[in-house]
């Protein structure tokens, strides 16, 4: 019963904020559009739902009473240990360098689309009633200064205001993206530090060093105020509900967030599959028998993971056995031998697969000393080499797109981040422990085959231990690649509920 009280008040909770947020994002879809100075909201909108859409089939494990943990709140749960160590150890600086940009980069924006949105709610009021001579207007909607100046004396006419409206509209457009990228870290780090700063194992050096910590992380305190000087305006403080109330108020940043989380959610369930030949074998049965257009991505993003593993793994081993000339006896040993340290399943998947008649010859050797050595084993070959029928002969490619670089993640990379936004100071700071791959500019996945990461950053993070099981692919917003990687995404979520219904059903 205390269970369901509980599950009944979370809910009610998220009802109530969903009301408040729907109420937000209707006004701001169905305000004038003057100008058309917000025509993308619709379609944002759509975009959003079908995001979230996919993203539902987790609360499935709600019906088996588990608690589901996104790959995604795992990453950010690691992160704040690191920051809760170190001021558990009065480590003020080490704290400040894991989170500090993090601050900058929400704050600096929330100020920002604040302030803006001040001037476009006043702007769109001196042009529904008619109002030329905006400045006085301005003032009196405590719109800030540096904003008045720079617009202000540019208005004319009616004609003037829908076009500095679309201008500050952009402008807008490039903070909430940044807020959006940002917001949830930032809301998970503002709670359990609070929490810690009352719990009794957080002694009062303890206390001290994040009462410091907040002062060095604030913007509007120190030498960080110098660069938001302008944008201050009547604030005294910034406060975790004003920065919800102004991430809610825009459709865009809630997007931004839901499609990292669907990258990181994808990714863990493509690692999931790949990791384990059971589902794998799964899955690859599952898109040959649904050999639906949709899927067509899908399964070649399949088909991309086992080349990938081809050429990180197996091909090596497969051209010792194909190319001696040892008995059949010995080829099976020598098999044995190179699978020690690898899922063997796999292994033959892709022996099996490989197009040259040597190939063949040397897998159907290996088969028959299977066949007089173990029955089972030879069934498990079979039914390998019926997998690698599915996926046809590995493809030795040197390519450089998206499906072959989320492919490539879930091999060798554990958490991803996401989003470029085609500025060079969004993503220096604090993700400076992913090892970066960038799909802009020509930076090949292969650098991660051979070991080598690429680190496009130079933030503050560097100095911080290096999380090797990360690697972050960074694709422009709304681009054609960060489509296809939503659709992927999108489509393996739904062919994985699919699988898990049943595997439940009776």
């Amino acid at each position: 019963m205390k269970i369901y009280l509980s599950l009944l008040a979370i809910f009610l909770g998220i009802f109530q904020w969903n009301q408040s947020f729907a109420q937000t994002i209707c006004h701001s879809v169905y305000r004038p559009n003057i100008g058309k100075a917000h025509s993308n909201n619709m379609e944002i909108l759509a975009q959003l739902n079908r995001v979230d859409n996919s993203l539902s089939f987790l609360n499935r494990q709600v019906r088996k009473s588990e608690v589901h943990t996104s790959y995604y709140q795992q990453k950010v749960v690691r992160d704040f240990e690191k920051v809760e160590k170190a001021l558990l150890n009065n480590d003020v600086n080490a704290a400040r360098i894991k989170i500090g940009s993090l601050y900058t980069k929400v704050q600096t924006s929330y100020l920002k689309v604040l302030q803006h949105s001040k001037l476009t709610k006043a702007l769109r009021e001196a042009h529904q009633i008619g109002l030329i001579d905006v400045k006085p207007f301005l003032k009196e909607k405590e719109v800030v200064d540096y904003l008045i100046d720079l617009y202000g004396s540019r208005i004319n006419n009616l004609d003037d205001i829908a076009r500095v409206l679309r201008e500050v509209e952009e402008d807008i457009i490039k903070d909430i993206r940044v807020l959006g990228k940002n917001f949830q870290r930032y809301e998970y780090y503002s709670e359990p530090l609070k929490k810690l700063k009352g719990a009794g194992y957080c002694s009062a050096a303890c206390k001290d060093s994040i009462k410091l910590l907040e002062k060095e992380l604030s913007v509007l305190k120190g030498a960080k105020a110098n660069m938001v000087n302008d944008f201050i305006g009547m604030e005294k403080s910034i406060t975790l509900n004003k920065v919800r109330s102004v991430y809610a108020s825009h459709p865009e940043t809630l997007l931004i967030q839901r499609k990292k989380e669907l990258l990181f959610e994808g990714i863990g369930v493509l690692k999931r599959f790949v990791e384990k030949y059971s589902l794998l074998r799964k899955l690859t049965n599952y898109l040959a028998d649904n050999l639906s257009p949709r899927f067509r991505g899908l399964f070649r993003m399949l088909r991309s993971v086992f080349d990938e593993r081809y050429l990180l793994k197996h091909s090596k081993g497969i051209e010792r056995i194909i190319n001696s000339e040892l008995s059949a006896t010995q080829k099976y040993q020598l098999m044995k031998s190179e699978v020690r340290d690898i899922d063997e399943k796999l292994f033959w998947v892709d022996l099996s697969r490989t197009p040259s008649n040597k190939a063949k010859k040397a897998w159907e050797e290996i088969k028959d000393v299977a066949k007089n050595k173990n029955q089972a084993e030879l069934n498990q070959m079979l039914d390998a080499q019926k997998v690698g029928e599915v996926l046809g002969s590995p493809r030795n490619r040197n390519i450089r797109n998206t499906i072959r670089i989320v492919s490539t993640l879930a091999l060798v990379g554990g958490s991803v981040a996401y989003f470029s936004f085609e500025t060079d100071d969004d993503d220096n700071g604090d993700d400076q422990d992913f090892n970066q791959v960038d799909t802009q500019n020509g930076n090949s996945i292969d650098d991660l085959n051979n070991g080598n990461s690429i680190d496009l950053d130079n933030g503050e993070d560097q100095v911080n231990d290096i999380d090797n099981d990360s690697t972050t692919v960074l694709i422009d917003y709304l681009s054609p690649e960060d489509r296809e990687i939503e659709d992927l995404m999108i489509d393996l979520l739904e062919v994985n509920a699919d699988i898990e219904a049943e595997k439940d059903s009776p």
